[in-house]
């Protein structure tokens, strides 16, 4: 499954679950390797873990929705920060979307 599609499964849980949840977001500050500024973390005003949890996942599943990246924990730190940019900037670019198209 493709980077877009992980973010496009995210947000059809947070609009089942949250469906105010764009509202919550702070898109210049998104930071989805930031324990405080990461989407569920904006969202929920919890950790990822709660926030995980709250959307009725468990933590392994963060992936699948595109709330986390791959990183198995042996990565060198430049790959995982990589990640996790890719992962912030397709967050960005889906939620900028659906906002121009709701503008609309």
């Amino acid at each position: 499954m493709t980077i877009q599609e992980r973010v496009q499964q995210g947000i059809a849980l947070l609009d089942e679950h949250k469906p105010d949840w764009r509202e919550q977001i702070w898109i210049d500050g998104l930071d989805m390797d930031s324990s405080s500024d990461g989407l569920l973390e904006q969202v929920y005003k919890m950790s990822y873990i709660k926030a995980i949890r709250a959307l009725g996942l468990h933590i392994s599943l963060g992936y699948d929705y595109g709330f986390d990246i791959e990183g198995d924990g042996n990565d060198p730190e430049e790959e995982n920060k990589r990640q996790w940019r890719e992962l912030t900037d397709a967050w960005k670019k889906a939620i900028s979307f659906v906002r121009f198209h709701e503008s609309e």
